[in-house]
């Protein structure tokens, strides 16, 4: 399994705020970095990759949703954000 990444840009008011999602080959292990602050996000050899993290971005309450494979989607408002292209 080949590393896994996505950028999403939100915009609060005048000021752009990044994420960013790295999965990592077997082990899974995620980076998920917001503005720049790293947050590693562990699931151990070969176990899925499953899960829901809440986290801000200003004022705002975002998700972020990873399937069983390691791809993840960003939710706002129940509302998909689209990644950027990259």
């Amino acid at each position: 399994m080949s590393k896994k990444e996505f950028k999403w840009t939100m915009k609060d008011g005048d000021t752009a705020h990044v994420v960013t999602y790295v999965c990592r080959g077997l082990s899974k292990n995620i980076t998920m970095t917001v503005d720049g602050t790293a947050f590693e996000l562990k699931t151990g050899l070969f176990k899925s990759a499953a899960r829901n993290e809440i986290f801000r971005v200003g004022d705002d309450a975002y998700t972020l949703v990873v399937d069983k494979a390691g791809n993840p989607q960003v939710l706002f408002g129940g509302e998909a954000v689209e990644p950027d292209k990259q």
